[in-house]
């Protein structure tokens, strides 16, 4: 791959599944191969074998999982009837679509901000946000954003696979007619102000910067285009999409741009019993720091690229990597 809950099952890539071919040899024996991305495997196999031996009674069929760290995205089942081998298939599917809707994000498609000139504006807003809310409860300089991160988030992706990875890599770059269509002129921006998620100024988790510009409306029209695409060729399922509030109850846009500057994820320590993370968060206090930088200007840039970004490692400047890119 190149780098440039338990909850009802994830329907995202049900169909494909569906469409899978059960061939019949020579023998009189029939098969077929399931992709099935290596990270959920376990939960065919289940504990101690438990769950396979159990599929492979049931429906009367010999089901290959590829063992650990062989990096092979799908499981083989063989049968003596295509009946059974269907049985077989539609049992891991609704498993495997399960566990995907309990997997980690893997990426996400989003809008970089990261210029030289916007890393160099953050900064000096980072120093001066510090220096207001000495004392401030909660607030720790480790829960502001690395400016080279800075990005508006369009969606969050679950690509499990170098395959998921290439089909979503190519659905954003055919984006680029429509992009194109959309634009008619430079898309410039301008993060102002600071805003936050919840009700209690006192108790802050996020804090975000609001985004305005004469390029603003048409990247909001551009990031509306590309998810619909996403959505068409199966990279957003109906569930993903409910999840993330990507579209109100009436089927229209929800996507509200938002730079995140201040999180209290990005906490040190916050973990549970036995060193293990957990979603506890401290709050903060923004009290002080929304009284004086409410409306204050940022910085300004102008868009160059929607881009997939993996949730993990950084690129050379200390940013995200990104997959794939698409200029506008």
């Amino acid at each position: 791959m190149n780098v440039v809950e338990d909850d009802e099952p994830n329907c995202n890539f049900v169909d494909e599944h569906d469409a899978i071919d059960i061939t019949e040899s020579d023998d009189g024996q029939f098969s077929c191969r399931v992709p099935a991305p290596a990270d959920l495997h376990a939960v065919v196999i289940g504990k101690g074998r438990a769950t396979l031996q159990k599929l492979e009674k049931e429906t009367g069929t010999s089901i290959s999982v590829p063992r650990k760290g062989q990096g092979v995205h799908e499981i083989t089942i063989s049968g003596p009837s295509e009946s059974s081998v269907s049985a077989a298939r539609t049992r891991i599917t609704i498993l495997l679509d399960s566990a995907r809707g309990r997997a980690d994000y893997t990426h996400f498609l989003n809008v970089p901000l990261n210029t030289p000139e916007m890393i160099t504006s953050m900064r000096k807003f980072q120093q001066n946000l510090l220096s207001d809310c000495v004392g401030a409860a909660g607030m720790s300089p480790e829960l502001l954003v690395e400016p080279a991160r800075l990005h508006l988030t369009l969606t969050m992706l679950k690509l499990l696979t170098p395959e998921e990875c290439d089909h979503a890599s190519a659905t954003l770059q055919g984006c680029a007619p429509g992009v194109s269509a959309l634009l008619s002129g430079p898309l410039n921006l301008v993060l102002v102000g600071l805003e936050y998620m919840n009700d209690d100024p006192q108790a802050v988790d996020v804090l975000y910067a609001k985004v305005e510009g004469e390029g603003s409306e048409v990247v909001h029209r551009i990031s509306e285009h590309i998810i619909q695409s996403f959505i068409e060729a199966g990279l957003l399922g109906q569930e993903e999409v409910a999840r993330q509030r990507l579209l109100s109850d009436d089927g229209a846009s929800n996507i509200k741009l938002h730079a995140t500057l201040v999180n209290s994820k990005y906490r040190k320590g916050r973990g549970g019993k036995g060193g293990k993370a957990n979603d506890t968060r401290e709050p903060f206090d923004a009290s002080t720091m929304l009284d004086l930088h409410s409306d204050m200007p940022i910085g300004s840039m102008t868009v160059t690229s929607i881009a997939i970004s993996a949730m993990t490692g950084s690129a050379h400047n200390g940013g995200y990597k990104h997959i794939s890119a698409l200029r506008v």
